[in-house]
């Protein structure tokens, strides 16, 4: 049976139903998955909170289980019974129901595959380390703004691939690290922003320190524009695998650990169907007479401004790409 919000709903009502014979027990559970390696849903006796757990062989290794409380989940302490370990993942927030479903069953596919435990063991612990890092910082899927612009950062980040290779290219990225540009090149800073050919041709900077005259680090803003296109366009899960084609398996886990930082992870790959053509790429140079907010004019007591920039009073700074020179 596929692992759904709903399945896991309907196993921790049953669980909870019967609370009364927790008989001294941590936890309640009902078993998902059976084997050497197992996954049950659980419910934690003490206060009622529902999750799951990874039963594991009591003679593997713990050192690589860490309790961590992030967003909407709880990675709790490894527990005891008989002889097995028990690896509990309690869900913390019910508004993330939808991507904890996913996240199990993103489990349940490795816990039932066919290999030596400590073969699988690594695969699960590097499958949790990656969902730790999505859930550092969302419990719910991109919004189709971030996707439009996950989108045009990896259009960006295929162009360095091809033109300074994939090592120089995934250094270079540092949207995924949440700093202040998307790029940053030994000469340069990038800021990527996307519109859609649907709306009018405008972008947003959702910080004014973004778009800076830097004499040390020039700063240059390329404007892309999508469009949605069901017949020519690529969704995003489709963009990655095309991505990581071209990489080697060391270079792969990089990306796929700055993607999970982003939000994405490539067992969301069926909820993200829009598809998106990248129609063109302009690049500007932030140079004296850019349309800008500058930092130092902003009213002390405003500590949040986002604003538009119309394109079309960029085309003075519109310079050819200084990353396909």
């Amino acid at each position: 049976m596929p692992i759904t919000p709903k399945s896991l709903e309907e196993a921790w009502s049953a669980i909870c139903r019967k609370m009364s014979q927790a008989d001294g027990s941590l936890v309640l559970e009902q078993a998902l998955i059976h084997g050497e390696v197992g996954l049950s849903a659980v419910v934690r006796v003490r206060d009622s909170m529902p999750g799951i757990v990874i039963r594991v062989p009591s003679r593997w290794s713990v050192t690589r289980w860490q309790f961590q409380r992030l967003t909407g989940v709880h990675f709790e302490e490894v527990l005891k019974d008989h002889n097995d370990i028990l690896l509990p993942i309690i869900l913390a927030d019910a508004d993330a129901a939808g991507i904890f479903a996913i996240f199990a069953s993103d489990l349940a596919s490795t816990v039932s595959a066919e290999c030596p435990l400590d073969e699988k063991m690594r695969r699960l612990m590097d499958q949790v380390g990656l969902w730790k890092r999505f859930f550092q910082h969302r419990a719910g899927r991109l919004s189709e703004e971030e996707v439009r612009g996950l989108v045009g950062e990896l259009e960006i980040l295929g162009i360095l691939v091809r033109t300074h290779g994939a090592d120089f290219a995934l250094e270079s990225w540092r949207g995924p690290s949440g700093q202040l540009h998307d790029f940053h090149l030994p000469a340069f800073r990038i800021e990527v922003k996307t519109w859609i050919n649907e709306s009018l041709p405008r972008i947003f900077i959702s910080d004014p320190s973004q778009i800076v005259i830097d004499a040390a680090w020039p700063v240059w803003l390329a404007a892309m524009q999508l469009s949605r296109d069901n017949y020519t366009g690529m969704t995003l899960p489709e963009r990655v695998v095309e991505l990581a084609a071209g990489m080697n398996s060391a270079q792969r886990t990089i990306l796929e650990a700055l993607l999970a930082d982003v939000g994405f992870l490539a067992c969301h790959a069926e909820i993200y169907t829009n598809r998106y053509l990248v129609r063109d790429t302009v690049f500007h140079r932030v140079v004296e007479g850019f349309p800008m907010i500058a930092p130092a004019m902003i009213p002390s007591g405003i500590t949040c401004l986002k604003y538009a920039l119309e394109l079309g009073a960029l085309t003075p700074f519109v310079t050819p790409s200084p990353i396909e020179k």
